[in-house]
């Protein structure tokens, strides 16, 4: 079905300690990180312009 799929996303946050809030939940930052690595799968998928 071609679902576009990001497995690294979230390791690449939570590896990140300033983008943590603490060991598994990422801070604000960390979820703006995570928006766009996403936000940049689903542009270079076509599913989004």
């Amino acid at each position: 079905m071609k679902i576009p799929f990001e497995e690294e996303a979230l390791t690449t946050v939570l590896s990140d300690g300033s983008l943590r809030s603490d060991y598994i939940h990422p801070n604000a930052a960390g979820y703006r990180k995570l928006a766009e690595l996403i936000a940049a799968l689903l542009k270079k998928s076509g599913a989004v312009e």
